[in-house]
Formats: C-alpha cells, structure tokens, sequence
C-alpha cells in the first residue's frame, strides 16, 4: 500500500467539506465525483472516482477493423482530518491534478496545498519508537552529498546494522539530503517500510494491520 500526505488549509470545516462533496457525488449518469465513506467531526474517509470511456480497435488478419467500446473506473481514495499533515492519500495515480483540482473547486478555489518536507530519519526514529524497536533501518539513500566545487553524489547505503552511524562517517559533515530510507519490521510484523523525505509510505506487509498504518501517521505528526 502507497500512502502520500499532504498539507492542506481547508477553509471551511470538515462538515462543510463532506456537504459540499455530496453535492457532487458520483452516480453510473456522472463522469466523476465523490463517494463519501466515513464522516465524523474530525474526518472525512472518501474516494474520487473518475468515470473514463475508451475505445478499443482491432483488425483481424484480413485488415477488417473492429470497435469496441469500454469503460474504467479510476479511485483516488483519501482521508482528511484536522490534525496536520491534513490530506492522506491512499494508494494515489501518478498524476493527482484530477483529485486535487476537484478540492480546490468545492472551496471556491481558496484551498492551499503544500508538499510536505519531513526530516526522514526523525519520522523512521519515531516509528520505531512506536513499534517498540520491532524494526531497524536497513536501507538509506542519499543524494546531493557534497563532494567538492558544484560535485554531487548519489548513493544507496544497506546493510543489516548501524546504517545510520556508518553513513554519518561517509557523509563526514557535508550538506546532503536524505530522500528515502526502508524500515524492515521484525516480530511480530513481517515486511518492509519505505518512508520518503517529501511525506510518503510503501507499506509492503503480507498483512496489512490497521495498527501499522496508524503508527505511521503518528509517527509522520510528530516529525512533521
């Protein structure tokens, strides 16, 4: 699973929001809209869906050509809250203009929106913390390191210990930034954590727990 939060300053309250996104629920006679899922005072659970027509051709081996129509059902799920990073994204598209654009309207194109920047080894500290060090790093990529006169490095750190305090020694005090590290869980989770300095998660879990994915937003709230 993908999740990728965003800040949002919503200018109406979150009642205001859901009553303006079942103004435009989607229906099977609508190209796109909202399908709310959960409302409570401090949350909205919904999905954009966009409804896309397509129209496939194909020739037989005698260059006869025939059509066939067909249709695709896009979701952008996600989450809003109060609490900061406000918006989550659950598994988004590549390309969230739809989405995002679609929220700007509801808020009479008041709404502003900010990638998040998160200081990635903090929030992988604070999940660990919150997993009862039932995880380790074991994975660290690095770019920008700085290296002499407008000279950069790229590079990837793994190992199964210490990728914190060996890459403090490469790095040797020069700028650089932390773009993304992996967190592999141990018992009783099995799987791998990706978190990214711009305020992203690939949970990879045979099982994905609830529990899990909580911890990560709070983990994320704390460094955030």
């Amino acid at each position: 699973m993908r999740y990728k939060w965003l800040n949002v300053e919503w200018p109406v309250h979150i009642d205001q929001l859901a009553s303006r996104m079942r103004a435009l629920n989607f229906s099977s006679n609508q190209s796109h809209g909202f399908v709310i899922d959960k409302v409570r005072g401090d949350l909205i659970e919904a999905r954009y869906v966009e409804k896309i027509n397509f129209t496939d051709t194909v020739i037989d081996p005698f260059g006869n050509e025939t059509k066939f129509d067909r249709i695709e059902y896009r979701e952008s799920s996600f989450r809003i809250t109060k609490a900061s990073p406000t918006l989550e994204l659950i598994n988004a598209p590549r390309s969230l203009q739809a989405l995002l654009s679609r929220l700007s309207e509801i808020t009479d194109f008041e709404v502003s929106i900010e990638q998040l920047r998160v200081d990635v080894l903090q929030w992988a500290e604070e999940l660990i913390k919150a997993i009862h060090g039932a995880g380790s790093l074991d994975s660290m990529q690095i770019s920008k390191l700085e290296l002499g006169k407008k000279t950069f490095a790229k590079i990837l750190v793994t190992g199964d210990q210490e990728i914190k305090h060996l890459s403090s020694e490469l790095i040797d005090g020069r700028r650089h930034i932390v773009e993304k590290v992996r967190i592999r869980l141990s018992h009783p989770h099995k799987g791998t954590i990706i978190l990214t300095n711009a305020g992203s998660a690939t949970v990879n879990m045979d099982e994905l727990e609830g529990s899990v994915v909580r911890v990560i937003r709070e983990s994320l709230n704390i460094a955030f």
